[in-house]
């Protein structure tokens, strides 16, 4: 499921207000209208990119019931597919860049053309994780955790995805890696290869 707005929204929704589905978690928000406001909320915001998009989704979004979205410990990919959507819906589907190659003996300018809702397409998640080369991903728990198992033998490692408040916790860390392993790998302390 990728995110997108309901075209047939249910009943008892605040005027000008969209249901919007979360990609990963699969949970239906309320996103209330734009009204500029969130614009400055932005420009105040300190902290970085993750900081601001917690910003505009906090003043943004409600769950169902009118309640606040716990944005900072869901997984940090709805985030970015809730942002992604904004800017569908402020500026437009269509993304084009220009760039130039950095290869130093090349130099080409890039042309990069796509839509917002075809890269969601591409990049929902799949209802299970296929398993790949011997290793099948299961669920825990409801709370996010899964164990990657290696079939045939005892290589296992659990995990879970990043949230936004990993990331803020970790930006800016010497040991960001590392503390981000410690955050969301048991144990922690795994060996490389199974790391990746």
């Amino acid at each position: 499921m990728s995110l997108v707005i309901s075209q047939s929204e249910p009943a008892g929704l605040p005027p000008g207000a969209s249901l919007v589905h979360l990609p990963v978690i699969r949970q239906r928000v309320v996103l209330r209208p734009h009204t500029g406001a969130e614009d400055l909320l932005v420009k105040e915001t300190s902290g970085g990119e993750t900081r601001a998009a917690l910003t505009v989704a906090e003043s943004l979004v409600r769950d169902l019931e009118g309640r606040a979205v716990a944005w900072g410990e869901l997984c940090a990919s709805d985030l970015d597919a809730f942002i992604l959507e904004l800017r569908r819906l402020w500026i437009g589907d269509r993304i084009r860049g220009d760039v130039q190659c950095s290869t130093s003996d090349c130099g080409q300018r890039i042309d990069i053309e796509f839509t917002i809702t075809d890269f969601l397409a591409h990049h929902q998640p799949g209802d299970s994780p296929p398993a790949v080369r011997g290793w099948t991903v299961r669920s825990l728990d409801d709370c996010g955790w899964y164990r990657l198992q290696q079939d045939p033998g005892p290589a296992a490692v659990e995990f879970r995805l990043p949230t936004p408040n990993d990331q803020l916790a970790v930006a800016g860390r010497a040991d960001a890696i590392e503390e981000l392993a410690r955050r969301c790998l048991r144990p922690a302390n795994v060996r490389a290869g199974l790391r990746r």
